[in-house]
């Protein structure tokens, strides 16, 4: 498959890595995704760490949490033939199946969304997630309806945690500012080439506001198959990954510190490179 690889997003250059590494970095990882339900039966992800709580339903926010998990976790062989990203393969996913359709195509109330991420992003942090992902991103964030989880989010910084959004599919002209709510980290999607995706709404001027690939992800697709998609949603989970492995091997750095250190000035675009070992560089991953 021809998209972006997981040697572009850990080393941005190219530079070889051997496989062993990624699962030896991420085996105390601990991510939560707020999504639908992901298919656990997806060959891709079979003897992963996963935990959930419901079976996948028919529906496109099953199949949009189900690639969104691999791009996080995966089998060796799918990741290295390129079928997947499997960023933070090793890593423990917690997939908090809360996102319906109605969510993710925005036709849901921002009350019941509210509420419903609110109850997960608490269930995350008590079980230990630190690094937190949405796969929606937060409209008309200046709306009272959202004050439950704007109280969550303020509980879970306290906790230590991080809480990462995608800032939307709708272009830069779509007349909505990202979510500049302090403690979310909001994740608009750039390319190979290193442009801002046209489809990517952003903000560069607020400082919450970051950007990771998110132009042709490989993942898992529909009926056991593989795809390349396009999103800020996935651009998020990246971005989410990425800060996850990065705050396993630095627990004593708080989360501006790591914040700055993926995503550097002036653009703020991930900078992996930080997360590669040169002790660990062996050969390479042909994805």
């Amino acid at each position: 498959m021809d998209g972006v690889s997981r040697s572009f997003i850990l080393r941005q250059a190219g530079i070889a890595v051997s496989p062993g590494h990624f699962r030896g970095s991420a085996a105390s990882a601990r991510i939560a995704l707020l999504d639908g339900a992901a298919d656990l039966a997806h060959p891709a992800l079979g003897g992963e760490r996963i935990v959930t709580s419901a079976a996948p339903a028919s529906s496109s926010a099953g199949a949009h949490a189900t690639f969104c998990v691999s791009l996080l976790v995966g089998n060796d062989d799918d990741a290295r033939q390129g079928r997947v990203l499997a960023l933070c393969a090793g890593a423990t996913v917690f997939n908090f199946p809360v996102i319906d359709d109605a969510m993710l195509q925005g036709r849901a109330s921002i009350a019941a969304t509210a509420d419903a991420l609110a109850r997960a992003l608490r269930q995350a942090v008590d079980a230990g997630c630190r690094t937190i992902v949405f796969s929606t991103e937060l409209l008309q964030a200046d709306s009272p309806h959202w004050r439950c989880l704007r109280d969550a989010v303020q509980w879970a910084r306290a906790q230590g945690a991080i809480v990462v959004v995608p800032a939307g599919n709708h272009g830069a002209g779509w007349g909505q500012v990202p979510c500049p709510w302090p403690g979310i980290l909001v994740v608009g999607s750039i390319g190979a080439s290193g442009n801002i995706s046209e489809f990517s709404a952003h903000a560069r001027r607020l400082p919450n506001v970051v950007y990771a690939p998110g132009e042709q992800v490989p993942g898992a697709g529909a009926g056991h198959g593989y795809e390349l998609r396009s999103g800020t949603s996935f651009a998020a989970v990246l971005a989410a990954g990425a800060l996850e492995l990065l705050r396993v091997r630095r627990l004593s750095d708080a989360w501006p510190d790591l914040v700055a250190t993926l995503f550097r000035p002036p653009w703020r675009f991930l900078d992996a490179s930080v997360l590669s070992q040169p002790n660990c560089l062996a050969q390479e991953i042909p994805i």
